[in-house]
Order: C-alpha cells, then structure tokens, then sequence
C-alpha cells in the first residue's frame, strides 16, 4: 500500500502508518482566516485514498473540512462566501473499506454523481452537514442509497451574503 499511496497522494511511505485495529477515525479541520488553508477537491481525494488505505477496517469515518472565517480583509476583495472543496470522485478513488458503516462529511460540497459509484456495500448511516445540498438532491440520495429508516440525515448548506 505505501507506493500506492505515495504514489497518489505525494506522501512518502515514512509519512503514515497501516492501522489495522483503528475502527473510528474523525478528523476536524476547523475554523480558519486564511483562504488557503483548505483541500481542494483533488487534495481531498488523495487524502481519502490516504486515510482508507491506512484503515483497512475502518467502521465510522467522519470528514469536517472546516470553514473560512470571512474577514473585513476578503470583503475588500469581494470574498462574500466561503468556497467549499467537492467531494467530487474521492468515494470512488479512495476505495473505502467495506467494514464502513458509518460516514459523516461536513462542509464539502457533494453532489448525486459523487456518491453514485462509491461502493459502500456496509453502510448503514450517512450524515451530511453543510454540504451544499438541496432538500430535492437529498431526497433523491436517501432513495439511491438504500439505507436503512433514519439512516440519512442532511442540513443543506447555509449561504449569507
């Protein structure tokens, strides 16, 4: 696994570890004032590829990318809202282990496509916070994702300008 993901994600082998016993994994970036300071969508797939990888029995996995403070400096430029990283294709990349039953994403724009191709054969709960989806765009994931009564909760993305 470490050239595979050296490879991908432009880490060296020494920069991770395989944790094989590691069953709840929750990341927090949080709050930031500086722009760049976040993943970019391609960043957050090669991330996930990481993370997965070192996680081969991973059941609960939870992803808060944080948001951008919008200080009186952005509004000079123009910066009204935070743009956000897409979870674009890093379910499908990263190849998440089958054990995972749980995932909670926060804060990454994700879209019906980015969930389409994931193989989740075992997840049973997927709460999306702040992730920029309508309550029509909800509706039609929980449908597409079989998952069981209660097992999918959205709070779609709040935008003031």
């Amino acid at each position: 696994y470490s050239n595979l993901v050296a490879e991908l994600t432009g880490l060296g082998a020494d920069d991770f570890a395989i944790m094989p016993r590691l069953r709840s994994l929750v990341i927090k970036r949080g709050n930031t004032t500086t722009l760049n300071d976040g993943l970019t969508t391609d960043g957050i797939s090669k991330f996930f590829v990481a993370i997965f990888c070192a996680t081969p029995n991973l059941a609960s996995f939870e992803f808060d990318h944080g948001t951008h403070e919008i200080t009186v400096s952005d509004r000079r430029y123009g910066v009204k809202v935070d743009v956000l990283p897409r979870l674009g294709d890093a379910l499908v990349r990263s190849n998440p282990p089958h054990s995972l039953t749980q995932l909670r994403l926060a804060h990454v724009l994700v879209e019906p496509a980015d969930l389409e191709h994931a193989v989740l054969p075992s997840l049973r709960s997927l709460d999306l916070y702040n992730c920029g989806v309508p309550s029509s765009t909800a509706e039609a994931l929980k449908a597409s994702l079989s998952l069981p009564s209660g097992g999918f909760h959205c709070t779609s993305l709040q935008r003031t300008d």
